[in-house]
């Protein structure tokens, strides 16, 4: 238990002081972060962050995490013990550097347009402040490129969110950036607590 405490006494003189996003915002955590050694991935590169956590870290898979100092949120990929002696002393995770935040709407029934008088949908909010991961498909990375060789596929993009936040197939979600994409598949066991989705530009008119 000791190493447990002093790397946990490094972390908190050397970390980034973080916060953890969830139905309230909870401080006092301490980490580290490194980039990955393969810069030559775009998405790598951008995104992909290893981490290190004290041994009694609350943070979770599926959490989001912001940098008190520059604001930055970062989605827990996961979170790993590294045991010595039978006794965890410190966590490992990967985080993913969010790149969106938005809304996320569910049909919940339709109405007539009284101009045209076709039927269209009525939309509600599942989740209003949704952090997540966008990535398009030219990422770059082995996570995203499953596809037989020679396989193309146009006009899709790949979504990271919380497992939390239950987005379903036929949702939408919607950037605070003003772009509308309809949830075309999810993933809920890929990652653990983080749901991997394909989405398409969409609109809600």
């Amino acid at each position: 238990m000791s190493i447990a405490l002093d790397i946990k006494g490094i972390l908190n003189e050397t970390g980034y002081s973080l916060s953890i996003i969830r139905d309230k915002e909870i401080s006092g955590e301490k980490g580290e972060f490194k980039s990955n050694s393969q810069i030559t991935k775009p998405f790598v590169r951008q995104h992909f962050l290893e981490g290190v956590l004290p041994y009694d870290t609350k943070i979770i898979p599926g959490d989001v995490v912001k940098t008190v100092v520059n604001s930055e949120f970062f989605l827990a990929m996961n979170v790993t013990d590294v045991v010595l002696e039978n006794t965890c002393i410190k966590k490992e995770t990967v985080f993913y550097r969010c790149n969106v935040s938005g809304e996320v709407l569910r049909v919940s029934g339709e109405e007539r347009n009284l101009q045209t008088y076709a039927l269209q949908p009525i939309y509600q909010s599942i989740s209003n402040l949704c952090y997540a991961v966008i990535a398009d498909t030219d990422a770059g990375t082995d996570i995203l490129q499953e596809e037989r060789i020679g396989q193309i596929e146009t006009n899709k993009l790949f979504l990271f969110i919380p497992h939390s936040v239950g987005i379903r197939p036929l949702d939408i979600y919607i950037p605070y950036s003003g772009e509308y994409y309809k949830v075309e598949s999810v993933e809920k066991f890929r990652f653990p607590a983080v749901d991997y989705c394909i989405l398409s530009e969409n609109t809600i008119d």
